[in-house]
């Protein structure tokens, strides 16, 4: 028998099912990778669409997700998706803060995107917490929200 292991800090779309483990952790709805077409043509990939049900309304959620290099235009890439898919709340985690950080936070601010910067899983948990709780088996339900995450999209492969 064989047996699976995620990377501790994740990267690429493995970055992408770490993000959405926290999201569902917390009680979100995700979609991950859901595609946009128009006529026969993709308009767009996205990385991750959140549905909170806890309202009365669902609130929908779009986020960006990069472990690697990324800067304005991808912040203005999500701003356009957020206003052509009429989603308004819009997110970018990265895992290496940019080098003009403080000017990319003031135009996110500007644009209603939330930014959240993560290097290590440390920090992560640390930003992430306060939606997860005090969550008894928490860090055991994390790891299958991962592992779910992993297996449906090598299925879907």
């Amino acid at each position: 028998m064989s047996s699976v292991s995620l990377p501790k800090i994740p990267k690429d779309h493995w970055f992408e099912e770490y993000v959405a483990a926290y999201k569902q952790l917390g009680g979100l709805f995700v979609e991950q990778n859901p595609v946009k077409t128009e006529e026969g043509v993709q308009v767009m990939e996205l990385d991750v669409i959140t549905t909170n049900y806890a309202n009365k309304l669902p609130e929908l959620g779009l986020i960006e997700v990069k472990s690697g290099d990324w800067g304005f235009p991808d912040i203005f890439k999500i701003r356009g998706w957020m206003d052509y898919i009429n989603i308004p709340k819009g997110g970018l985690v990265v895992s290496k803060p940019g080098g003009n950080t403080e000017q990319y936070r003031k135009v996110m601010e500007r644009l209603g995107i939330e930014f959240t910067s993560i290097s290590s899983t440390e920090e992560f948990e640390e930003e992430y917490g306060e939606q997860i709780g005090d969550k008894d088996g928490a860090e055991k339900d994390f790891e299958i929200w991962r592992y779910s995450n992993w297996a449906a999209r090598n299925l879907i492969k």
